[in-house]
Order: structure tokens, then C-alpha cells, then sequence
């Protein structure tokens, strides 16, 4: 039995070519592990903020109640007219959560629609 042993100077395929380097390029991709490469699904927190819109709480008196719209009086006499709609959150009573009189704290949109509207205890 005779032994071989072969020696190639020249690599029948290029390094990156190899199965061994192409599973290890593969872990370091998955996992992240270069630590300048940005992540595609994750935004910086001023990325994110930048899209979502600013509101602002007020609070005050119920002057009109509809299904679309809500108006209140703040404690400078200011009216502010709140605009409703499917995806506004309202905590109150079941049926008529609010009533003329009743206190409240409204989150809103620089446009003007209510996001949420609780009452103020």
C-alpha cells in the first residue's frame, strides 16, 4: 500500500469558495456579530420619531358630545374641537361615555384628531 500525499500550490477553488468558510460567513452574517453593520429592520429611536406624530394632552370641560367630533372647554375658557374616529380610544361609561359637564383628558394630534379621551378624575 502505497501512501500520497498531495500538495496543490494553486487551490482547485478560490478560498471563499470552500464549504467550511461559506458556513462560518454565514454565522457571523446571522448573527450579527460585525458591529458596523446596521440591522435593516431596526430604526434609531429619532428615526422613529420623526414619523410618529406629536400629540398633546388637554384637559377639560365636555361642552358637545357627537359621534365624530368632541368639543371641550379648557380652564383658560379655550374651545377645542376634537375630531373622532374608529381608532380613537374612549374610556367612560358604556353607551354615552361622556356628557356635557363631565371632565376630561384628551390625548390629540398636532392635526386635531383624538387618539385617546378618558375621564379626569
Amino acid at each position: 500500500m502505497k501512501l500520497r500525499l498531495r500538495f496543490n500550490t494553486m487551490p482547485d477553488k478560490p478560498l471563499c469558495m470552500k464549504p467550511g468558510i461559506i458556513r462560518a460567513l454565514v454565522v457571523v452574517l446571522m448573527t450579527g456579530i460585525i458591529p458596523g453593520m446596521p440591522t435593516a429592520s431596526l430604526g434609531s429611536t429619532e428615526e422613529r420619531e420623526k414619523h410618529a406624530p406629536r400629540s398633546s394632552v388637554y384637559k377639560g370641560e365636555v361642552i358637545v358630545h357627537e359621534a365624530t367630533k368632541l368639543i371641550m372647554k379648557d380652564s383658560n375658557g379655550q374651545r377645542i374641537e376634537l375630531n373622532l374616529g374608529p381608532d380613537t380610544l374612549i374610556q367612560g361609561r358604556p353607551g354615552a361615555p361622556f356628557r356635557e359637564g363631565d371632565l376630561i383628558e384628551a390625548d390629540v394630534t398636532p392635526e386635531g384628531h383624538a387618539k385617546s379621551i378618558r375621564p379626569r378624575r
